[in-house]
């Protein structure tokens, strides 16, 4: 295809953008880019960049992790197939916009020791913008509600029973919590600790 109508799509496809404002998402010249268009909603934006050579690229980042989520890059070549493409992408800040949150459980003997920290854990985990969500419960209830929960954390007290139970449920993560963090109620390091069980799984 001849440069210039190649040139003339990536113009009318830039203005074409700005038609896709609505309720959940604006669409905004990047002020530190000129080159660049950003398409922003709650939780996630997607920068589309425009290069030389009628390159155009797509960068969906999550605005919680400020994180890469996706990467795209084409050539313009008809208006047709970069809508197509732009819609692809959208779906996809969808998907990021829809991630559940990571459910995880505390148990001790009775419930109580785990209350505390629960609610610490909590609130660290909005400090630091992370999608979990800490329950505490006791280990004589764990087997009604361990389904619901993405990892199990067992306080000190319980440890013992930790390979027991990882026989018993086999396709759940359960880990101990390390006495010296569980002593000082260390929410960040136990959070650090969960963040390497879920997203490096053995």
């Amino acid at each position: 295809m001849d440069a210039f109508y190649k040139e003339l799509y990536v113009v009318y496809f830039r203005k074409w953008l700005f038609n896709q404002q609505n309720k959940t998402c604006i669409v905004y010249n990047d002020p530190q880019d000129q080159d660049t268009v950003i398409l922003e909603e709650k939780n996630c934006l997607c920068k589309i960049t425009f290069n030389l050579h009628s390159i155009i690229e797509f960068t969906i980042i999550n605005k919680k992790t400020n994180k890469a989520e996706c990467y795209l890059h084409f050539q313009m070549q008809n208006l047709n197939h970069a809508c197509k493409l732009f819609y692809e992408m959208l779906e996809n800040m969808s998907q990021i916009t829809n991630i559940p949150a990571k459910k995880i459980l505390l148990t001790c003997s009775g419930g109580l020791t785990t209350g505390y920290f629960v609610e610490k854990l909590n609130t660290t985990a909005q400090l630091l913008e992370l999608n979990y969500i800490f329950q505490a419960i006791s280990l004589e209830k764990l087997e009604q509600v361990s389904q619901k929960y993405d990892l199990i954390l067992l306080a000190p007290q319980v440890s013992y029973q930790c390979a027991l139970l990882q026989e018993k449920y086999k396709n759940k993560q359960i880990l101990k919590i390390p006495a010296t963090i569980f002593a000082r109620y260390d929410a960040y390091k136990l959070i650090e600790l969960i963040k390497d069980t879920l997203e490096n799984p053995e």
